[in-house]
């Protein structure tokens, strides 16, 4: 009885080539990616950053995708285009934002700002996490000639997460120094509510311990839930291969 073999088909010279070509591709990029080179796709950064944190893959719920400074350097009157990205993750009792600050096209790494949170510590049913929105980029030029300038305005944002079966519309009120802030959020395909307060500019650790107001509303406008509690701070903030 003969024993079945399996032999691979001989390759030509153009298919050694080829052959040879993508084996080394391949080691490029892991080599690219072990040594916190800038990867390709702002979502690698995102599962990269995961990783080195031991994290398993999160489910991502939230994908913020906006322009980026502009930065002119000595001597080009056209300027880098530059753009940021911020991920919303969201695993078993915790959840990630990983921030892709100053992301330009290829072959130069951003600035990659981690947090972490513990949604099992929080106490409320829904589950609340901040962010920093971008709210306006200015363009300047620089005369010196050590380099650029770039200034940037940010804008408190709260993600309201496991939220109740049915939500369609969801409300958020904020107290500061005395006054009252009131936005409100749709619902995105992931079951998410972003709230954007334009007006609450600068760092957003300065919402930390801020009283709010959270309501939840169905289809025929009738109150689901209503939750009051203090904005949250994250349990760690890591910056990993920052690249100046």
């Amino acid at each position: 009885m003969k024993k079945f073999q399996f032999h691979l088909p001989r390759l030509g010279r153009r298919g050694k080539i080829l052959r040879n070509l993508l084996a080394t591709l391949l080691l490029l990029t892991l080599i690219w990616g072990q040594f916190l080179c800038p990867l390709f796709w702002p979502e690698w950064e995102f599962r990269r950053a995961e990783r080195r944190l031991l994290l398993p893959p999160s489910e991502v719920v939230l994908h913020l995708d906006s322009p980026g400074g502009r930065i002119y350097r000595e001597g080009q009157s056209r300027p880098i285009l530059r753009r940021d990205h911020q991920f919303i993750g969201v695993g078993d009792g915790y959840a990630i934002t990983v921030a892709l600050k100053d992301r330009p096209p290829l072959f130069s790494a951003p600035h990659v700002y981690v947090e972490t949170w513990d949604l099992s510590a929080q106490e409320g049913k829904v589950k609340v996490i901040t962010t920093s929105i971008a709210n306006l980029y200015a363009d300047w030029r620089r005369e010196a000639e050590e380099g650029f300038l770039r200034t940037y305005r940010f804008s408190m944002g709260l993600v309201a997460l496991d939220l109740p079966a049915g939500t369609v519309q969801g409300e958020l009120t904020v107290e500061e120094d005395g006054k009252t802030y009131q936005t409100d959020s749709g619902v995105n395909d992931a079951g998410v509510c972003l709230f954007s307060f334009p007006h609450l500019e600068g760092d957003v650790s300065f919402s930390y311990g801020l009283p709010y107001t959270l309501r939840l509303y169905g289809q025929d406008g009738a109150v689901l839930l209503e939750q009051t509690g203090s904005i949250p701070q994250s349990d760690a903030l890591i910056t990993i291969g920052f690249r100046s």
